[in-house]
């Protein structure tokens, strides 16, 4: 608690309704909560030792009251204070490992016996701790008319990942930054991150891909006591000149790696977002998203007319934007 203590002690305190609320919510939603949480309060002013040392004393006390280190700790913060929001984070993300879940104390307050609150605020409790919050489950396509749809539901050894690569600033020689996100369960619900690697400067391929999808299908092994059979690659970011290297570098990588440990490679289907896309949509007159100021609807998509006259690419409008002349997503 980073807040006035005098607002929260007592039966009619803001954290007893809080508690109860949560704990009622969780309930609902088939989780277990305990309802009698080890408390700290601390200065929201003080500095960053004295507010790291009172969650060392708050973890080391819930280790002698309930048995166990904690598996979250819920910050109550007093208003948007950015300061004391990333001294906290970094020690949980840090220096602790531990899952922390932050809350506005105004917010606690004026919310903490609004079940519908509480409801939302499980959803991220949940996923940080592990649990599948949506799983999709009833598949609105065939097997005569594949989709990705179609692939969510109709395989169960699948794998999503998604990779990147960050450069420093134009005339900066520093390395890039090579970065993969992968799924670790059958609903692609639950993710990993490898660490990131550096590489040579400037240079757009990924040459690690082999070790962290390795890292990723090792993960997936445990969790599931098996190895994906069906890999579903997302590549950002990258020029038309570097399609090729991307299939025979980055794909076969992905191959070899999950060959090596299951002695099969997987089929891997990849999808590459175009760099510096200048394709823009427009829709006709009076059908444009009112919300938006008239561009088309997001989740538009485009397979035809002006797309790559032999190789398959489409054009699509991802989310909500709120401006004017918007451009494309353009994936190969």
């Amino acid at each position: 608690m980073l807040d006035d203590q005098r607002r929260y002690v007592g039966p009619q305190g803001v954290l007893t309704r809080f508690v109860q609320t949560l704990c009622l919510a969780a309930n609902d939603y088939g989780m277990n909560i305990d309802g009698n949480p080890s408390v700290a309060y601390s200065n929201p002013n003080a500095p960053q030792q004295s507010i790291q040392r009172a969650c060392d004393e708050l973890c080391e006390r819930i280790k002698r009251e309930k048995g166990g280190p904690p598996e979250l700790l819920m910050l109550f913060i007093k208003g948007r204070n950015p300061i004391t929001y990333e001294i906290l984070k970094q020690y949980c993300d840090t220096v602790k490992g531990l899952q922390s879940q932050a809350i506005d104390g105004f917010n606690a307050q004026r919310k903490g016996g609004d079940r519908a609150y509480h409801a939302n605020l499980l959803l991220k409790i949940n996923v940080k701790l592990g649990g599948t919050t949506v799983v999709l489950q009833t598949p609105i396509t065939t097997k005569a008319i594949p989709t990705v749809y179609s692939f969510l539901c109709m395989a169960d050894k699948k794998m999503f990942i998604g990779a990147d690569v960050s450069h420093a600033a134009p005339g900066s020689k520093a390395p890039s930054l090579a970065t993969m996100v992968g799924s670790v369960d059958h609903e692609g619900v639950r993710y990993a991150c490898p660490l990131p690697l550096n590489q040579h400067s400037r240079e757009e391929s990924i040459s690690g891909v082999r070790a962290m999808v390795t890292e990723l299908a090792n993960i997936y092994k445990k969790n599931t006591n098996t190895y994906p059979e069906r890999v579903m690659y997302f590549r950002d970011g990258v020029a038309e000149g570097q399609f090729v290297k991307v299939k025979e570098v980055e794909v076969a990588a992905i191959k070899e790696a999950i060959a090596r440990l299951s002695g099969k490679a997987p089929s891997v289907t990849a999808i590459v977002v175009r760099k510096r896309n200048q394709t823009r949509l427009f829709p006709k007159e009076g059908e444009g998203d009112r919300s938006s100021r008239g561009n088309v609807h997001p989740g538009t998509v485009v397979d035809m007319e002006i797309t790559h006259p032999k190789d398959f690419d489409f054009c699509t409008k991802c989310k909500l934007w709120h401006f004017t002349d918007v451009r494309s997503c353009s994936a190969f």
